[in-house]
């Protein structure tokens, strides 16, 4: 016998899906009470679980974490480059707009990805976070035998190298050489931002310009703008004038 209700599609089943993971607040905001029980974690987990079976019939808990690192990810990598556009904007045209369907759906996990402007890549973070959680949130009343609490032991390491390592990751992301470039840049980018469409552009211009020369080798330490004066048409010199008085007369407008 056929099923009569026809099945959702896939974007269906995600959206329920992350409104659900929203409504467990247990399983992503790190600074809340929630965060910290163990149970209200695993019943997150096992009503997620529930619902992608739907698309996933023998998923795990496992492939849940998968499908949450998979969907925070994509929203980091969208919201990234919209900041990245913002910092060269020259109008709100200029900003990124994503493209992906569920990115206003994951706007509640933002300060839990991103804490500060100048944050480098959380990827590691993030997915230590759920980890983390999924390993507690297996966890129930029901006594540990001796064999679960070795097992425990062994994977505390793991997450403790992780811990140390992230933080070293975070540092050699960015470049010391570059940092100094980069807030120049930044700078720039904002003065430019504040001018009138007509300055902007021509700013544009000679930036590319002083950037051209650099290229070519041609900068050096007494290198300077100087704005060149428009030229002006020379004045009449009348028909009945001389060939003497007219050579004298060019010459007295060039000493002028």
């Amino acid at each position: 016998m056929e099923d009569i209700y026809e099945k959702r599609n896939e974007r269906e089943v995600l959206l329920e899906f992350i409104q659900t993971y929203r409504d467990h607040p247990a399983l992503w905001k790190v600074k809340s009470k929630a965060y910290y029980n163990k149970i209200a974690r695993s019943k997150g987990i096992s009503a997620l679980q529930d619902i992608l079976k739907e698309l996933e019939p023998y998923c795990t808990r496992d492939d849940v974490i998968k499908k949450i690192n998979c969907l925070r990810g994509s929203f980091r990598r969208e919201y990234r480059k919209i900041e990245n556009s913002k910092k060269c904007a020259t109008s709100p045209s200029d900003v990124y707009m994503s493209s992906l369907w569920y990115f206003e759906e994951m706007l509640f996990v933002l300060d839990q990805d991103v804490p500060r402007e100048s944050c480098a890549n959380l990827d590691d973070i993030n997915n230590l976070n759920t980890e983390i959680a999924e390993a507690d949130g297996t966890e129930d009343a029901t006594p540990c035998t001796s064999q679960q609490v070795k097992r425990r032991r062994k994977t505390l390491p793991k997450f403790r190298h992780i811990l140390h390592t992230v933080p070293r990751k975070l540092d050699e992301s960015v470049p010391k050489d570059e940092s100094g470039i980069d807030l120049f840049g930044s700078y720039v980018a904002r003065r430019i931002h504040s001018m009138d469409q007509r300055t902007a552009i021509i700013t544009r211009k000679l930036i590319n310009d002083v950037l051209f020369e650099a290229e070519m080798g041609s900068l050096n330490s007494s290198s300077r703008l100087i704005s060149t004066p428009q030229e002006t048409a020379p004045l009449p010199i009348p028909s009945n004038t001389s060939i003497m008085e007219k050579w004298s007369s060019t010459c007295q407008l060039q000493r002028l």
